[in-house]
């Protein structure tokens, strides 16, 4: 009886995981987050600005994973979508155990 129960927790589980991956046009308004346009009175400086942040996007690659999706530049992997969420892969990770080694 438990084992039946730990394999339709764990179906559910990647089900889960299958149906709320994020999409690719789910990725630009968290990208725009990430990088937001500053105010700059210069129409010049706001052009540069905005071709260089599309420039950025434009080189990401889509690449799905069925439980995850990962978007890749020049085959790495820069961010992770999984469960309706985007992760920065290029962010240093905060370590929370106090006296372990950082990554």
């Amino acid at each position: 009886m438990k084992s039946l129960l730990i394999v339709i927790l764990t179906l559910a589980l990647l089900a889960a995981a299958f149906f709320t991956r994020p999409s690719e046009a789910s990725f630009a308004p968290y990208f725009n987050q990430l990088h937001p346009v500053e105010e700059k009175t210069n129409f010049f400086d706001k052009l540069k600005t905005q071709l260089e942040k599309s420039a950025t996007k434009d080189v990401l690659t889509y690449k799905d994973k069925y439980l995850w999706v990962e978007m890749a530049k020049d085959g790495q992997t820069q961010y992770v979508g999984a469960f309706s969420h985007w992760f920065d892969k290029t962010q240093p990770t905060h370590n929370p155990l106090p006296g372990a080694p950082a990554k």
